[in-house]
């Protein structure tokens, strides 16, 4: 599934840099889902991090700095491709583990953008696990992949959609 979405960046509460995406290509996920016997609840708003807190806060305190990859941005293709591929992510939280359901994707921006920023800083950027989290139990807000790294500490099962009881959207009667 292919969607070109707008290029609207914002700041987090916490202060890491998301990329808002429309709520419409997600209405036929149902509100909740019983996958491998969670109950997950669909979230309310769907978003790519192009930049977690921790980075954000260290390369993006200059004004100017914020401005100049802000307007970078804009000029980039703001297309998403969707796979057919989910992840269950778990992190643990003492006596009650957050679980996530999430979905790969290509996001070619969010590689571009990183590599703007990462060429202003003249220092790497760590490689971006491109997902979008669709179903969460605990926390609305989703479990930080931040890297290759922390998605393979948290996954705890992949596979298609179909795996977790979701239909995906290039399959008939879906968006």
């Amino acid at each position: 599934m292919r969607l070109q979405a707008d290029s609207n960046l914002e700041l987090s509460a916490t202060g890491a840099v998301l990329w808002r995406l429309p709520l419409q290509p997600w209405q036929f996920l149902p509100e909740t889902l019983d996958c491998a016997g969670l109950q997950l609840a669909r979230k309310q708003e769907f978003h790519i991090t192009v930049l977690g807190s921790d980075l954000s806060a260290k390369h993006l305190r200059d004004a100017k700095r914020l401005t100049q990859w802000f307007e970078a941005w804009q000029q980039l293709d703001h297309h998403i491709v969707i796979h057919d591929e989910a992840w269950l992510l778990r992190k643990p939280d003492g006596e009650h583990d957050e679980h996530s359901l999430v979905t790969a994707c290509h996001a070619p921006v969010l590689h571009e953008a990183r590599r703007i920023l990462a060429q202003r800083l003249q220092q790497p950027l760590p490689a971006a696990v491109p997902h979008i989290t669709l179903y969460t139990q605990r926390n609305p807000h989703g479990i930080s992949v931040a890297d290759a790294q922390a998605l393979a500490q948290r996954r705890i099962a992949s596979g298609p959609w179909s795996q977790f009881g979701l239909q995906f959207p290039d399959s008939p009667g879906n968006g």
